[in-house]
């Protein structure tokens, strides 16, 4: 291991030189959508508003995939003959209309906290990433850049779903974290009781005590949550400086 980290800090290259990750793509899914009975309902409702929250600017569903193998904790078939060489494709689901939950499991300060994450309790969050799937694989095994290379599924011996249920129950078996958690510590006015911190991000009823991350968002960003992370943080500094110098 040592030499391959050497050889791929100094020199760029190896299996630690590279980057895990290869083309990333963000995507709308009205037309995979539009004939799923939970579309449909949605629609029924309300149909001036996409059933997640989005913009018709904005994708539902982001996809990477890996230049090597690997994804959520499941993933632990790893190809380790020659001939075997394989890849996965992750599908990211924005909007998502399931919502966990944090709480105290006592008054010990040191007690780990209660958190249910509630994946897919929504059905339109199963939907959209069944119909996400869905179409990534058929991109995959239709594309003419990539048919002639796929010989089957990994490992050797699963089969590919075909109907929008088995898609359905291949989420359900295959979903996890995108390791992108938030709005647990909500920012908000005086007026909202679920605040837990001000618009300076100081704690309610702490003194001296900011958070300064991303669980702060009363809304969670469509992406990778790094990016307002840096902004939070900067803005954070800022105010600081301003209260410094009050």
């Amino acid at each position: 291991m040592n030499a391959h980290l050497y050889v791929s800090k100094y020199l760029q290259t190896g299996i630690m030189g590279r980057f895990p990750f290869g083309t990333f793509v963000f995507k709308r899914l009205d037309e995979q959508l539009k004939e799923t009975p939970e579309y449909k309902e949605a629609i029924a409702k309300n149909p001036n508003v996409d059933p997640t929250g989005q913009r018709p600017d904005q994708p539902h569903v982001e996809y990477f995939s890996t230049e090597l193998y690997g994804g959520g904790p499941q993933h632990i078939h790893l190809p380790t003959k020659p001939e075997h060489s394989v890849f996965a494709n992750l599908t990211m689901l924005f909007g998502s209309q399931s919502k966990g939950t944090v709480r105290l499991r006592s008054a010990d300060p040191f007690d780990k906290p209660v958190i249910d994450h509630k994946y897919l309790e929504h059905p339109m969050d199963l939907a959209i990433l069944a119909q996400g799937c869905k179409w990534a694989h058929e991109v995959v095994m239709q594309g003419k850049g990539t048919k002639q290379h796929i010989t089957g599924a990994w490992p050797t011996g699963r089969k590919f779903p075909e109907t929008d249920e088995e898609w359905k129950q291949y989420v359900r078996e295959q979903v996890g974290t995108t390791y992108h958690p938030g709005k647990t510590v909500k920012m908000g006015p005086d007026s909202d009781p679920e605040a837990c911190v001000d618009p300076r991000l100081r704690v309610r009823g702490v003194k001296n005590l900011r958070v300064a991350d991303v669980s702060i968002l009363p809304k969670l960003n469509n992406g990778h949550t790094q990016a307002p992370a840096y902004m939070v943080g900067e803005k954070v500094a800022i105010m600081l400086l301003e209260d410094n110098r009050a």
